[in-house]
C-alpha cells in the first residue's frame, strides 16, 4: 500500500501537493519515504499542533491553485511556529534540568502553559540527550494535564508505566513512546514513582541496552556495496511498520575524524575493518547528540569501535556510492 501510495503522489495532479512540494523544494516526481516522513508529514501534522488540521485536508482536496497556495503557506508557517514553540520548551527543560544538578534514572517535568501536543517532540529530544526516559506535561485549555514520554533507549516504556499505573487517569503507547493523562494532585509524584518503579525493573533484568539487541542483522565494511543497499531497497518504502534495518558493524577502525555544517554540528568518520585491509567507508551523524556524541569527543584516529548503522547512497560521493548513517557506537 504505502508503495503504491508513492508512486501516486509522484504522479498527483493534486494542486495542493505540488504547491507543498514546491515550497519545500522537493521534486514531486521523484518523492521517497523520507521526504514523506520528514518534510511533508511535519507540516501536515503542524497544522492539527498548532491549529487547525481541516486546513491540511482543505490543502489536499482543492482545485483552487489560489486557495491551495494559501493553505500550503499557512501549513509553512505553523510548522515554522511549532518548531519554534517546540525549541523553547526543549532549552526551558534543559535549563530546569542544569539546575536540578543531578539527573535521575527517569525525567518527568511539566508546565501548565506548555502545549500538549508539541510534548513528543520534546521527550524525544532529551531522551536521545539524556538516554534515560523522560516524561513532559502541560495543560490542554483548562482541561486535564496531559503528556508524552519517550524512552531513551531500550527501556519498555509501555511496561514502566504499567509498574504505575494508578498515577495516571489513562495511558497508551509502546516500547519507545506513549501518552498518559495525570491529576493535578498526582502529578507532583510522578517522578517519584517511575524512579522507584524503574530501579525494580533494573533489578528484575527487564532494561537491556547492548548494541546487538537492536540490530537487525551483522555486516563488515566489505559489505556495504550498493548491490547489497539495491537489495535492501527492495524492502522499501520505510515506515513504522516496515523499519529501516539497522546493522551492527564490530570492531571496526575509526581512521579519520572531521565535523561539518555552518556550527560543525554533523559528525563524520572514515572507518573500515580491523585488519586495515577492507576499503574505507564513510559514517556520518547529523546533529550527533547523546552517548553518540560524548563518544565521538573521545574518539581518536585508530580506535576501534562498534556501531550501530542505516545504510544509504551517498550523491555527493564520486568514489563509493554507499555510505553509513550512523545510530549509535560503543568503544571497544
Amino acid at each position: 500500500l504505502a508503495t503504491y501510495g508513492l508512486l501516486v503522489m509522484r504522479k498527483s495532479p493534486r494542486i495542493g501537493l505540488q504547491k507543498l512540494c514546491r515550497g519545500m523544494r522537493v521534486e514531486q516526481r521523484a518523492l521517497t519515504e523520507d521526504d514523506v516522513g520528514f518534510m511533508i508529514a511535519p507540516r501536515v501534522n503542524a497544522a492539527s499542533r498548532m491549529g487547525d488540521a481541516r486546513d491540511a485536508l482543505l490543502l489536499f482536496t482543492t482545485t483552487d491553485e489560489n486557495e491551495a497556495d494559501r493553505f500550503a503557506k499557512k501549513l509553512e508557517k505553523a510548522n515554522r511556529t511549532r518548531k519554534a514553540e517546540a525549541g523553547a520548551i526543549t532549552r526551558a527543560v534543559r535549563s530546569r534540568l542544569r539546575e536540578r544538578g543531578e539527573v535521575r534514572t527517569v525525567i518527568a517535568l511539566g508546565d501548565p502553559q506548555w502545549r500538549p501536543a508539541l510534548l513528543g517532540l520534546v521527550a524525544n529530544t532529551i531522551a536521545e540527550e539524556y538516554e534515560r526516559p523522560v516524561f513532559l506535561w502541560g495543560r490542554e485549555g483548562n482541561l486535564r494535564l496531559k503528556g508524552s514520554a519517550r524512552s531513551g533507549g531500550a527501556t519498555h516504556l509501555f511496561e514502566l508505566m504499567r509498574a504505575t499505573e494508578k498515577t495516571f487517569v489513562e495511558f497508551g503507547g509502546h516500547a519507545a513512546a506513549c501518552g498518559f493523562t495525570v491529576q493535578d494532585t498526582e502529578v507532583f509524584f510522578l517522578e517519584d514513582r517511575l524512579v522507584e518503579a524503574y530501579a525494580r525493573m533494573s533489578m528484575g533484568s527487564e532494561l537491556l541496552d547492548e548494541l546487538a539487541m537492536r540490530a537487525d542483522a551483522v555486516i563488515t565494511p566489505e559489505e556495504a556495496t550498493d548491490a547489497f543497499l539495491a537489495k535492501v531497497d527492495q524492502l522499501a518504502p520505510f515506515g513504522i511498520q516496515n523499519p529501516k534495518p539497522v546493522f551492527l558493524l564490530r570492531e571496526v577502525i575509526v581512521r579519520e575524524i572531521s565535523y561539518f555544517g555552518k556550527g560543525e554540528e554533523h559528525l563524520k568518520l572514515k572507518i573500515n575493518s580491523i585488519d586495515g585491509n577492507g576499503r574505507i567507508i564513510d559514517a556520518i551523524a547529523f546533529f550527533a547528540k547523546g552517548s553518540l556524541a560524548r563518544i565521538a569527543k573521545a574518539l581518536t584516529a585508530g580506535n576501534c569501535v562498534n556501531m550501530l548503522v542505516h545504510l544509504e547512497r551517498d550523491t555527493f560521493s564520486r568514489g563509493n556510492p554507499v555510505r553509513l548513517r550512523l545510530l549509535d557506537m560503543r568503544l571497544v
